[in-house]
């Protein structure tokens, strides 16, 4: 089925404008955004709503990869933040389905930890996971493994973290690279991002967007497009996903957050901007939450990109869209 890209005339130049708050705080000047405050000194990544969407959780860690961070969550009632297991690099939080739990990658790799009682439940070393809608079961992306001969994977596994079914693997002769998944909540479906980077390469990093069935049917690239793109997210229905495309890297990465339908059939990019690390689509619909340098924004979709946004399908069919 080929793509359709549709190319909006509203359309948000790369270039936005910027207002500096304080002495170095930098933050972007965008209708529709609420800017919070967030407690940490570091890049801010990969936030995730809690399902009453009352709460966001957010990664943080410094710049080039040093091991230094940790994971905040910010309640959104009276953006109070609870900053947890400082000092190591997180990545990848998941709330589980009821709101008590959730994942994230730190100094143990994968810790499940009750919420609020902040007890740690286990650990699951050289992995990143996300829940089943019925938290019976997760999809696991390995990327060290155990066997030798068992190449990184994405899989289904089952509440011990057993594997069920094994959705993608990759060659061991080549470098990887992994960029977030996700179970949709309504749709029996999972999103994951991921590339492969030849050995020896100095090519910048391109990651594709996947969406497989969690019986390993239906594996569908998004796009498949020379940007790099990372972080996906459902939307409710989990008829569409939105995720982060980056497209330019000097000086810096200009990203885009681009919504696709989950069959591959359209692509609709929305906002491009310098550094943007992250986006989660609200439990509502009518929210995202973005990550930009150190600062979390809460965008209302239809007063950020218009009113057509609340209606991607109309949009994708809407005469002279190509």
């Amino acid at each position: 089925m080929p793509v359709r890209y549709c190319v909006l005339r509203a359309f948000f130049a790369a270039s936005l404008s910027m207002l500096l708050v304080g002495c170095s705080q930098p933050e972007l000047d965008w209708p529709g955004a609420d800017g919070i405050q967030v407690p940490a000194n570091h890049d801010l990544h990969e936030p995730s709503w809690s399902p009453d969407g009352r709460r966001i959780a957010v990664a943080a860690d410094t710049a080039m990869g040093r091991p230094s961070g940790e994971l905040v969550i910010v309640n959104l009632d009276d953006e109070s933040s609870l900053r947890l297991d400082k000092g190591c690099p997180f990545q990848e939080p998941h709330w589980s389905p009821d709101g008590t739990m959730f994942l994230y990658v730190g100094c143990d790799d994968i810790s499940v930890t009750a919420y609020p009682d902040l007890k740690l439940v286990a650990t699951v070393p050289g992995a990143y996971a996300d829940w089943s809608p019925d938290g019976a079961r997760f999809v696991i992306y390995e990327y060290l493994t155990t066997a030798p001969q068992r190449p990184p994977a994405v899989y289904v596994a089952d509440q011990y973290g057993n594997p069920m079914t094994v959705l993608f693997s990759n060659n061991r002769d080549e470098s990887f690279a992994f960029g977030g998944l996700a179970w949709s909540r309504s749709a029996d479906r999972i999103t994951f991002s991921f590339g492969s980077v030849p050995r020896n390469s100095t090519a910048p990093l391109r990651r594709d967007i996947y969406v497989v069935g969690p019986d390993g049917t239906g594996l569908t690239v998004i796009g498949k497009t020379q940007a790099d793109e990372f972080d996906p997210s459902w939307s409710p229905d989990g008829q569409w996903l939105v995720y982060i495309s980056a497209t330019e890297y000097s000086p810096v990465a200009v990203g885009t957050i681009t919504f696709a339908k989950a069959d591959g059939s359209c692509v609709v990019p929305a906002l491009s901007s310098e550094r943007l690390s992250g986006v989660d689509w609200s439990p509502n619909g009518d929210r995202l939450a973005v990550t930009y340098r150190n600062q979390l924004y809460i965008i209302d979709i239809a007063t950020m990109f218009g009113e057509a946004f609340t209606h991607l399908d109309a949009l994708c069919a809407s005469p002279g869209s190509p």
